[in-house]
């Protein structure tokens, strides 16, 4: 079991003031995304290209992933119409995730319904635009361990990619990337985080992750779902170890538990590593800070965000759901159910890492 002081159950902090510096977000989003041109439809996860340069969004109602090209050189200023629109009828089909290789020439997605991550390669061309034809594949036939896939993420490094499934005991799966060839992982699993191992902790399944810019810290939420109301959902963050035969893996080290009426729903970690952002059922996204003995995260604030009176496709009330900060970490970015893309200014005192 965890040791006691791995257990935060403070959920009512506030201020932004702490040991390391002051966190300020604009009262008010400074950019949104929305309307009929934008193509959004039930937004779900969202990422920034390395460059900021777009912003790429996974629907999960119309299936297709929407990317927004920025306008000017400065600030977060994207075209509402998308620069790009890539469908693929054979693997999507609700679209829950999204994400840019550190290249960048490479984009992600994680379909719930077809169990795949599907890797797509971008045109040797000026304008933006993705071959149609998947540059790979896993699903459930390649990778048994795949299973109503809901999140994907790389290491900031590229050596790692993660996928959550939202179905099955192997609730967390880990890959190593192969290193002959450009953007190909071994398609056989360097670690898998069982349900069961998360139960051990009275931990729901997973949904959301995402790596540390170091590659030290694998964050991920948790949380329960229709069918499956065991375990508590949280915050839960896992440290880079090697084994004995030299091997990478993530070890828990936190827990940050909500109230079981609680859906955690996205999480990114800033580009410093100091703060991650944590959207949720509540109507607000959670700034969370690592303190001092870089093994704990409190909350350093919270951003109110309209709570939605209809549901979405599964019947659930949620708000907030996708996040990413942008690579300059000045600025923070959420999906909304009322189909939009909020964009609100981040300020810190902690530099991006290289």
């Amino acid at each position: 079991m965890f040791p006691a002081f791995l257990i935060a159950l403070q959920l009512l902090v506030v201020t932004t003031c702490h040991l390391f510096g002051t966190v300020v977000v604009s009262d008010h989003p400074i950019e949104k995304i929305k309307g009929p041109k934008s193509h959004l439809d039930q937004p779900e996860g969202l990422a920034f290209s390395p460059s900021g340069d777009y912003l790429a969004v996974a629907n999960a109602r119309n299936n297709h992933l929407t990317i927004y090209a920025r306008t000017g050189n400065d600030g977060p200023h994207y075209a509402s119409t998308p620069a790009c629109i890539v469908e693929n009828a054979e693997y999507f089909e609700y679209l829950h995730e999204v994400d840019f290789s550190p290249c960048g020439n490479f984009l992600i997605a994680a379909s719930r319904k077809t169990h795949s991550v599907v890797c797509l390669k971008r045109k040797d061309s000026e304008a933006i635009s993705f071959e149609t034809t998947p540059h790979w594949v896993f699903d459930h036939k390649s990778v048994p361990e795949l299973k109503t896939t809901a999140d994907v993420a790389f290491s900031h490094s590229g050596e790692f990619l993660g996928v959550v499934n939202r179905t099955g005991d192997s609730t967390i799966v880990l890959f190593k990337q192969l290193s002959d060839m450009e953007c190909h992982y071994d398609p056989s699993p360097f670690q898998v985080i069982s349900e069961s191992a998360l139960l051990e902790y009275d931990i729901a399944p997973s949904h959301g992750l995402t790596f540390s810019p170091d590659g030290t810290k694998l964050a991920i939420t948790t949380k329960r779902f229709h069918g499956n109301t065991r375990g508590k959902p949280s915050l839960m963050i896992f440290e880079k170890e090697t084994d004995k035969r030299g091997e990478p893996r993530f070890v828990p080290s936190f827990i940050f538990p909500f109230p079981k009426t609680v859906c955690p729903h996205g999480v990114a970690f800033h580009p410093s590593g100091r703060y991650l952002a944590l959207t949720n059922s509540e109507g607000e996204v959670l700034i969370f800070e690592m303190e001092a003995d870089e093994n704990t995260f409190t909350i350093a604030l919270r951003i109110p965000i309209e709570r939605r009176t209809t549901v979405d496709t599964r019947g659930m009330q949620e708000t907030a759901k996708g996040v990413a900060f942008s690579p300059c970490g000045n600025y923070l970015a959420f999906s909304t159910m009322n189909d939009s893309i909020l964009v609100y200014e981040f300020q810190c005192d902690e530099p991006p890492q290289t």
